[in-house]
C-alpha cells in the first residue's frame, strides 16, 4: 500500500513546489479554470495507483508463495 501512497505524496510535493510534473500541472489547470485538464489529471493519478496496487499485489504474491493465504479477512 505504501507505493501507491508514496506516488501520491510525490505529486502533491510537486503540486506545492515544483516546476514540473503532474502536481505542478494540475496546480497550473486549476489556476487557469481548465476543469476537463484537472479531472483528466486526477482520473490519471488514480489510474496510475489503482496500477501500482496491482502491479506490486502480484508481485508480492510471487515472492511470498510460501505464506499460506489469510481466509478470514484478518
Amino acid at each position: 500500500m505504501a507505493v501507491g501512497f508514496a506516488f501520491t505524496g510525490a505529486v502533491v510535493g510537486e503540486f506545492v513546489a515544483s516546476s514540473r510534473g503532474l502536481g505542478y500541472l494540475l496546480s497550473f489547470a486549476q489556476s487557469t479554470y481548465n476543469a476537463r485538464l484537472s479531472l483528466a489529471l486526477i482520473t490519471l493519478i488514480v489510474l496510475f495507483v489503482l496500477f501500482l496496487f496491482f502491479l506490486f499485489g502480484k508481485l508480492e504474491d510471487r515472492l511470498l508463495r510460501w505464506r499460506p493465504r489469510n481466509q478470514g479477512g484478518f
